[in-house]
């Protein structure tokens, strides 16, 4: 596993870029924290909860699973 400073790098990027993601780069983002079993710290978290707000309108909704 990564250590500190690199979770602390790739956490920055994640708050940096979260605007730009589209659906489905947003949806990979958060599956990789997931399957890392990573909390993502409150800045990042902001950052994607931000954009998941941003691409709503954008999910096919065909494309959610239940």
């Amino acid at each position: 596993m990564p250590g500190d400073k690199t979770w602390a790098a790739l956490e920055s990027a994640t708050a940096r870029v979260a605007q730009d993601l589209s659906p489905q780069g947003l949806a990979n983002l958060i599956s990789a924290y997931a399957k890392l079993d990573r909390t993502i710290d409150v800045k990042a978290w902001a950052a994607l909860e931000m954009a998941a707000g941003r691409v709503a309108q954008k999910v096919n909704p065909q494309g959610l699973e239940t």
